[in-house]
């Protein structure tokens, strides 16, 4: 049934139109991306234990909008009388 799927012809065809599609540099990065991962999986180098004990900082408060920093000026400026 699929005997004729995987061919040398089939795998070269799709490899060039990903190298179309994709460019040179993204499928370069893609698979030292790839090769890294797996290479540490096998070597048992778990990266995600260290991360997890390192304590996360939470993200700066959100800077308030034109409309609530002016809503706020006015508010001051009307208690001071003017």
């Amino acid at each position: 049934m699929f005997e004729g799927l995987f061919s040398p012809w089939h795998i070269v065809i799709i490899a060039v139109t990903l190298f179309i599609v994709l460019g040179p540099q993204k499928l370069a990065d893609r698979w030292k991306g790839t090769t890294g991962t797996i290479s540490q999986w096998i070597d048992g180098e778990d990266d995600g234990a260290a991360a997890a004990a390192a304590p996360v900082e939470p993200p700066p408060p959100p800077k308030p909008s034109l409309a609530q920093r002016l809503g706020r000026r006015l508010q001051r400026l009307r208690r001071r009388g003017r």
